[in-house]
């Protein structure tokens, strides 16, 4: 419900004089989209191909062991993983033929610091899985847009992030946002979500519903990179 103050204050045409300002608000607040999700990591415009999105949460239901991952992790690694998340087990040679290179070297080197990290291990029939450990890493990812007033440009990036983010959702300036029931609905037949900032809270005009689409390895290296030591400075604890 779209808050009092915004609905009988029309002479205010903006709360934030930029973006900048609105996205410190933004990263001060705790995101809590789903209470099962607690330990939570955010990032600040995260590079992912052709996009970048304003913010990136990662959060986990128990924080993972940081050595999990090869301390030099790579998205060589993130593939593997992906394709053993979603095929179970495979052998050396069908790793192999996945990265289009003969089963040595790199190949072979990928697998064994995935080993050595406790990430993956051989099974009985010789082929690999992923570790009783890694199996259990549990994470929502998250990616938001912030926008002072154009909201048919941050739906149009937003979109793009459907393609690696559990959920996403589009923040403005409360004094910006659309009105219009038939914009609402766009945001919601997309399941992207909208809210407004304000200096202490988020107001939610459509919440953001779970994707089911999105690219596994670009949301594999999303969770490796908050969940890893080396690269957990680009993060902030929420």
């Amino acid at each position: 419900m779209m808050p009092i103050a915004i609905r009988n204050s029309s002479k205010k045409s903006r709360l934030y004089s930029s973006e900048y300002e609105l996205q410190l608000d933004l990263f001060k607040m705790q995101l809590k989209l789903d209470g099962s999700y607690a330990n939570t990591l955010i990032r600040r415009e995260v590079h992912m191909g052709s996009c970048i999105p304003d913010f990136i949460y990662v959060s986990f239901k128990q924080v993972p062991n940081p050595h999990l991952w090869p301390r030099k992790f790579a998205n060589r690694h993130c593939f593997v993983l992906w394709w053993l998340r979603n095929e179970f087990e495979l052998s050396l040679e069908e790793i192999a033929a996945r990265f289009y290179m003969p089963p040595r070297g790199i190949v072979v080197q990928t697998i064994n610091e995935l080993i050595n990290s406790g990430a993956v291990q051989t099974i009985n029939s010789g082929k690999f899985a992923l570790s009783t450990e890694m199996k259990t890493v549990q994470a929502e990812v998250v990616a938001v847009e912030a926008k002072l007033s154009n909201w048919k440009r941050a739906i149009q990036q937003a979109q793009d992030y459907l393609n690696f983010a559990d959920k996403v959702f589009v923040a403005m300036d409360p004094y910006q946002m659309p009105k219009k029931l038939t914009v609402l609905e766009k945001f919601r037949e997309l399941g992207i979500g909208l809210c407004a900032i304000l200096p202490e809270k988020m107001d939610w005009f459509v919440f953001p519903q779970v994707q089911a689409n999105y690219s596994g390895v670009d949301r594999e290296f999303l969770i490796a990179s908050a969940g890893s030591l080396s690269h957990q400075t680009l993060w902030s604890s929420r």
